[in-house]
């Protein structure tokens, strides 16, 4: 249930608050007060498109904020808790539209996105305006509407999952011949290409392999060089590093018969000599391995040259190319035995068709019985709202070319006739402005009654009735807000007058800019409201005692 709405530097709005409560909330005021303002504003709660262009004039942000009584929607509570946000019995939706384009959202006091805002409020707030009108009479809609009314729609997405495994074996088969049409040709081409990469024969690490050696080959004579000086330095010429040592050493060998301590230079000393002859062996070892082969350097940089243009062909490394292979073997065995698999998906495609073509028969008999019940159901209601002798009809035609879509087999349409003896015909060649309006409501109240919405928002969906309809539509919104609480925006008295809660929407300057307040009616100012829409801007005794009449006989 919508508790409150705070509205702040929002179109003509500078700074307003509602506070709801149960039942049905009448917002009424002269055309073009804001009314319509407030719809918008709430529908920006329930995640609705933001425009800078929303913004108050001279601002350079609007908010628009909302309190929500979730304690009776578990499953508003259950998302919150799956998404990490405090999940107690209210929920504080709070936006902020900025002229910069940083638009903010924020959750129970945490940023969130627009589209978690929006799958989180879907079950909470429905909105009904003169623009879903038109809606209704778009046959594409007739589905839908039959469908929530009739509870199908998990049943429809068991028959969709199997639906779309159906596509998407349909767009493989469709491929799979595609490529048949020029098999020979790829076929010729794939094999090339495969001749091409298994006459390199390349082995995995091939490459960096021969680069190494390439590298050592290449610089031998450095190689040979560095490490011959090196052991000559260390042991091989006269004079050379360990020669020095065993001096020191000697020395050393002298120096502690006089000093003990430098015995422990002799230890360091033996443990350097040892390090540095093994050093030296190495260094002798490492030099005598060197190889000078220029023909070996030769066959390497050919070897090389022919894997480095077949990877740029085929993938850039080793790696790749051996992958590329893979993928060209499996593709040319799939292309030799495409007319077998052309064979096998067109049967499996087959028995696909018929689980999905039997799911969609099934889907459209439930379809059938929930018509039957939805007739009657609006045919009642419409007698509720006045229309004694509508009939209401709901009509099947399969698609054609025993096909199926995302919707089954069935293409649904609303048939409709107001008067005896006239036969139905498309409800959208047929129905007036005021007999939309209350096939609207009453679609409304079976609706509402299959669906977990807490709070029905309906803004001027009373055009084109007034007299007796009116009092009926308004006695049909009282019945829904036993269940559920209903906001309605409305010009009609006779609508207004059933109203537990009535607010006034008007504009006055202030500061020389136009803005637009709302105000909580007591009852005298009510009755005044009642009869300023009865009677205009002239209120007078008679209007007044017309108003307290119409409050007083709902």
């Amino acid at each position: 249930m919508l508790v409150t709405l705070r509205v702040t530097n929002f179109a003509i709005i500078s700074e307003l608050e509602i506070n709801f409560e149960e039942g049905l909330n009448i917002i009424s005021g002269e055309t073009g007060a804001g009314k319509s303002i407030l719809v918008g504003a709430v529908n920006l709660l329930l995640g609705g498109r933001a425009s800078p262009d929303l913004i108050r004039s001279g601002y350079d942000e609007a908010q628009v904020e909302g309190l929500f009584d979730i304690g009776r929607s578990p499953s508003v509570q259950n998302i919150l808790r799956e998404k990490g946000f405090d999940s107690g019995e209210e929920l504080l939706i709070s936006r902020s539209i900025s002229k910069t384009g940083r638009n903010k959202v924020f959750i129970n006091g945490k940023l969130a996105t627009v589209s978690l805002v929006s799958e989180i409020t879907s079950g909470l707030v429905d909105i009904s305006s003169q623009h879903e009108h038109q809606r209704l009479l778009d046959p594409d809609t007739h589905i839908w509407v039959l469908d929530n009314f009739g509870q199908l729609n998990d049943e429809l997405r068991d028959y969709q999952v199997l639906y779309f495994q159906y596509e998407g074996l349909k767009r493989k088969l469709e491929k799979l011949s595609r490529e048949a049409k020029n098999k020979e040709e790829q076929e010729d081409f794939i094999k090339f290409q495969i001749r091409e990469i298994r006459k390199l024969n390349l082995k995995p690490g091939e490459e960096e392999e021969l680069e190494r050696e390439r590298n050592l080959l290449k610089h031998a004579e450095l190689l040979f060089s560095a490490s011959s000086e090196s052991y000559d330095l260390l042991y091989g010429e006269t004079g050379s590093i360990l020669e020095k040592l065993s001096v020191v050493k000697k020395n050393l060998e002298e120096l502690s018969q006089i000093d003990k301590s430098v015995s422990s230079f002799l230890e360091m000393l033996n443990e350097s000599q040892v390090n540095l002859s093994e050093l030296a062996y190495s260094i002798r070892d490492y030099k005598n391995s060197i190889v000078f082969n220029p023909t070996r350097l030769a066959d390497i940089e050919g070897r090389l040259h022919e894997i480095q243009r077949v990877t740029r062909k085929y993938g850039g490394s080793t790696a790749s190319v051996l992958q590329r292979l893979r993928e060209l073997e499996e593709k040319l065995e799939v292309l030799e035995n495409t007319e077998f698999l052309l064979e096998e998906l067109k049967l499996k495609l087959k028995k696909k068709f018929d689980v999905v073509y039997n799911k969609a028969r099934s889907l459209s008999e439930s379809r059938k019985r929930a018509a039957r019940r939805f007739a009657k159901a609006v045919e009642k209601n419409l007698q509720q709202l006045g229309m004694t002798e509508a009939k209401f009809s709901v009509r099947f035609k399969e698609i054609p070319g025993v096909q199926v879509n995302e919707k089954g087999i069935d293409i649904v349409e609303f048939y409709f006739s107001a008067n005896p003896g006239e036969e139905l015909k498309p409800l959208a060649r047929v129905a007036s402005g005021g007999e939309l309006s209350r096939i609207m409501l009453a679609l409304k109240v079976l609706l509402s009654d299959n669906q977990s919405r807490e709070t029905l928002i309906f803004d001027e969906v009373d055009a084109g009735i007034g007299g007796k309809t009116a009092s009926l539509v308004g006695r049909m919104l009282s019945k829904i807000s036993k269940n559920q609480q209903v906001i309605c925006i409305t010009h009609l008295p006779q609508i207004a007058c059933f109203g537990n809660l009535h607010f006034t929407v008007f504009k006055k300057v202030k500061n020389k800019r136009t803005e637009t307040f709302i105000s909580k009616l007591g009852s005298e100012e009510r009755e005044k409201e009642i009869a300023r829409m009865l009677g205009g801007l002239k209120i007078s005794d008679r209007t007044l005692a017309h108003a307290r009449e119409l409050l007083k006989n709902v």
